[in-house]
């Protein structure tokens, strides 16, 4: 069960990190 626990946490931190990625890339482009 802690092994589906960590992987949720990766996939979330991924998650986080493409959102910020995206948002830094508008912003650049605007």
């Amino acid at each position: 069960m802690r092994f589906v626990y960590t992987l949720y946490a990766v996939m979330r931190i991924m998650s986080d990190q493409f959102r910020f990625r995206t948002v830094s890339w508008g912003a650049l482009v605007l």
